[in-house]
């Protein structure tokens, strides 16, 4: 229903958590920029221009000092005289989110607030609602809160759950039952002895470092076995569980809230607690005494709030660019839910954080569904976060209906595909993909009935997990394998380009994933702009380099942050900008075709203002032949280029053939290099700084082509072709660089290719031309 005119007043405590009116002596300005430095913020949305994924969208603006109360307008009329104009009034967030629809086509928007002398106003920005925006109008807060039950179990099963969990006819839920019971019993034969609470940091002196991580390390499977304790009891009735599960819960209530395990920095040990603690109230409640009850509400009630009030006062509306805050907004909802009825502000805490999911969660993604903090880091967030998902449409909150969450599966199957040796790129990219990235796309594959979700979770022998494991749960539901699929997906959101040859056959697959990133070096993602991994038939060929043990220790802020640990390339031996947001790239072009795909990622910005260009090409002639194009101009001085590739084994080099070759396993990835002429080879193993635990950090080898005169522009293009051992008929006969105008052209086996320069209008070569970005032709 289209809304009428009309001057909105709205009460409700979330949104009106200040409400003092200030006196202004000077207009506020408005519209700044956002900030770049210090806490990130967002960017106005919807942007000037934007077509928007989500009818309504969600309007975010930056807050300014001394405006504590705002308003705004939308209207199809760009004068805000038309009769469909809607006014929005005293909002405390500078965020707002319709709560319906509005009619598909053009609007203008624009936010302020209320002066001396009347109303300021934001410059006007244009937005467009196509037909087929996702409908995703806020909830209304009384629905939820009247769907939230009264009776406990409140989260992820129901009373009617247990019941038919406990009773297990026929042992059909034995697959459900059966591990939690024996992981709760290694729990109870561990006789743990309950955690002692920190001192505060600050009196372990320079341990202090070392003194926490020891702790957030040893007290995860300690709350977690907590946690697992409380289901166990929820499965079964078995008080031995409960038992347990309460020892550990009321020994956490002792602590001080505000003490160590502060949700403020650091945070490892208070977001544990207000992971595992209120799910395990919830379900072991019936075995709680009413002083009991009574202590956990006014803690667990306390660490809520503390989350609450962390988020308020970035606020993260407008800087959620933090990773341990965007992990706490799924503990606020649940812990929300778990005290809905009995705190008096959990309900406003609800509706704060929806607000915040609803606009701009997640901080490292879009409609396509990336993340840039790389493939572990959004397995552990997603595995949280969808199971709060699931939970809230259990409710009735379509949070599912997100184009983020409907679409991030599919970052899954591309970027993180089944077996994947790797996890590259973000932390812990050494890592291979193992069985939890299954069970996330098992829960991803229910909640959106997506049979081809459903073959990953399959490929990985993967059952439901987690608290939402029973409400997931689908033996009915047939698998499909992604052969219809195209075959290479770009997530612009978060900088990400995936290639496969064979995706519905992953340990045959040959696969590169070139990253180039908006959000530029920060957070668990590193200065690798146009960087490049390539696996191929199960091993990973070439790799990003460098282990995470520990955020920050030397290895990691002096090797693996920067651009040197990575497929990359240095400029006078010197990379990109580390640990900034400035220092960013984007995918501009991809093209799929079938039997070739394209891609081209622009690295420029992240070189500090040393390149005028840094883009870098790739062609991929499936199943396994890849030309990359590099295009480098300096903004001034010449300078030389180092085009960088490391491995897991020690690399054959042949530079008088300017070839080098990477094997592993039964492997290989032969790189030829035709232009420049005569690049100088190395290679080197180890690191500087090495690794904090050499024993969890294998060698690595390190290979680098370098440029032997300096240019202010240079051009290095080759062809990478892996193959398996004793295929070489795998290997092209033919690799000639081709005279071309525009772009850059090569003889394959008898395929043209034509790789156009951005600036030029087409790319002609041997009697062909595109205006195409790319293109492959067969004469």
């Amino acid at each position: 229903m289209l809304l009428r005119t009309r001057i909105q007043t709205l009460t409700v405590a979330v949104l009106c958590w200040v409400i003092s009116v200030p006196a202004f002596a000077e207009p506020v300005p408005l519209d700044r920029a956002p900030s770049m430095s210090g806490e990130i913020e967002v960017n106005y949305a919807p942007s000037d221009g934007e077509v928007s994924g989500t009818n309504p969208p969600a309007f975010v603006w930056l807050p300014h000092d001394g405006v504590e109360q705002w308003q705004i307008q939308y209207s199809p009329g760009e004068d805000f005289e038309h009769d469909d104009t809607v006014i929005v009034s005293a909002l405390s967030m500078t965020v707002h989110i319709p709560g319906e629809t509005m009619a598909p086509g053009p609007w203008h928007w624009r936010y302020g607030y209320e002066g001396d002398d009347g109303a300021v106003w934001s410059r006007t920005r244009s937005f467009t609602i196509p037909d087929d925006a996702t409908a995703f109008p806020f909830p209304d807060m009384e629905d939820v809160l009247a769907n939230i039950p009264e009776t406990r179990p409140r989260v992820y099963h129901s009373a009617e759950d247990v019941a038919t969990i406990r009773a297990n006819e026929d042992g059909k839920l034995d697959w459900l039952v059966e591990p939690v019971v024996r992981a709760a019993e290694r729990a109870l034969a561990e006789d743990a002895p309950l955690f002692e609470e920190p001192l505060p940091w600050s009196e372990y002196g320079e341990n202090q470092r070392d003194v926490y991580n020891d702790n957030w390390r040893r007290m995860r499977p300690y709350t977690r076995g907590m946690e697992i304790c409380a289901r166990a009891y929820l499965f079964t009735g078995d008080e031995r569980f409960a038992a347990e599960a309460k020892r550990r819960l009321m020994h956490f209530m002792t602590w001080d809230v505000d003490g160590p395990s502060s949700v403020y920095w650091p945070t490892e040990l208070g977001m544990d607690i207000a992971e595992h603690a209120p799910r395990t109230f919830d379900w072991i409640h019936d075995t709680l005494t009413e002083e009991e009850r009574e202590i956990c509400l006014e803690v667990l009630g306390k660490r809520i709030r503390q989350i609450n009030e962390m988020h308020r006062s970035r606020p993260f509306e407008a800087r959620p660019l933090s990773s341990h805050p965007g992990r706490m907004v799924g503990f606020a909802v649940e812990g929300s839910i778990v005290l809905a009825h009995e705190i008096e502000d959990a309900p406003d805490w609800l509706e704060y954080t929806l607000q915040v999911l609803w606009s701009v969660y997640p901080a490292w993604g879009g409609h396509e569904g990336g993340w840039h903090e790389g493939i572990s880091y959004w397995s552990s967030y997603m595995r949280r976060m969808t199971q709060v998902v699931a939970e809230l449409d259990r409710l009735g909150v379509a949070l599912k209906d997100k184009p983020f969450f409907q679409n991030t599966g599919y970052f899954g199957l591309y970027a993180a595909y089944p077996h994947r040796p790797a996890r590259a790129f973000g932390d812990s990219y050494e890592h291979t993909v193992t069985g939890g990235f299954g069970s996330l796309l098992y829960r991803l594959a229910t909640m959106y009935d997506d049979p081809i979700l459903r073959w990953y979770a399959d490929e990985m022998d993967a059952e439901p997990e987690g608290p939402a494991a029973y409400s997931i749960w689908r033996p009915d539901m047939e698998a499909k394998a992604p052969v219809e699929l195209p075959q290479s997906r770009v997530f612009h959101d978060a900088g990400w380009v995936a290639m496969h040859s064979d995706l519905a056959n992953p340990r045959d697959t040959v696969f590169l994933l070139m990253k180039s990133s908006p959000f530029g070096a920060i957070s668990h993602n590193h200065a690798n702009q146009n960087a490049f991994v390539l696996e191929a038939y199960g091993e990973a060929l070439a790799i990003s380099s460098g282990y995470y043990h520990t955020y920050g220790n030397p290895h990691h802020r002096d090797w693996v942050w920067h651009t040197k640990a990575h497929n990359g390339i240095l400029i006078d031996g010197e990379g990109q900008v580390i640990r900034s947001p400035r220092s960013r790239g984007r995918i501009i072009e991809h093209i799929e075709q079938g039997d070739w795909a394209y891609a081209l990622g622009d690295a420029t910005e992240a070189y500090g203002g040393r390149l005028d260009k840094a883009l870098r090409h790739v062609v991929f002639l499936r199943p396994n032949v890849f030309v990359m194009v590099d295009e480098l101009v300096a903004d001034e001085e010449a300078a030389t280029a180092q085009w960088l590739l490391h491995a897991h084994e020690e690399m054959a080099l042949d530079e008088a053939a300017q070839r080098m070759l990477v094997s592993r396993g039964e492997a290989h990835l032969r790189v030829q290099f035709l232009t420049p002429e005569a690049m100088e080879f190395s290679q080197t193993t180890g690191w500087d700084p090495p690794v904090e635990r050499p024993e969890d950090g294998p060698p690595q080898f390190h290979f680098t082509a370098s440029t032997t005169e300096p240019a202010t522009k240079t051009r290095i293009v080759t062809v990478m072709t892996a193959y398996r051992e004793g295929e070489v008929d795998a290997l092209p006969e033919e690799i000639t660089l081709v005279d071309a105008v525009g772009g850059t052209a090569l003889q394959v086996d008898g395929v043209l290719v034509l790789i156009r320069d951005p600036e030029a209008g087409e790319v002609r070569a041997g009697g062909q031309a595109t205006r195409e970005p790319a293109a492959v032709l067969v004469p």
